[in-house]
């Protein structure tokens, strides 16, 4: 599922915000898994998202960590039942 049309992406004011707010990167990784069967890697760091490679490491390691979201196999990602809790 690499095709960035089969995904939904979160609404334009998650991810573009003024320089003065900082994104919120697990609220954006979570509701992108909350809202697809399964993510790849490569869907965070692509247009329209484009997260760095070491945000996304650091907060995807974070995440699998805490048991909020699962690897489905190499590069591809999906959300927990306890992730879902922690995205609401």
């Amino acid at each position: 599922m690499s095709r960035a049309e089969e995904l939904n992406y979160p609404p334009e004011e998650f991810f573009n915000h003024s320089g003065f707010q900082k994104k919120n990167f697990e609220h954006i990784i979570l509701w992108m898994l909350k809202n697809n069967d399964i993510v790849e890697w490569s869907n965070f760091t692509m247009d329209p998202l484009k997260i760095s490679q070491s945000t996304l490491s650091n907060y995807m390691n974070k995440l699998y960590s805490k048991g909020y979201i699962k690897r489905v196999k190499r590069g591809y990602y999906s959300i927990t039942a306890k992730g879902e809790e922690r995205y609401i």
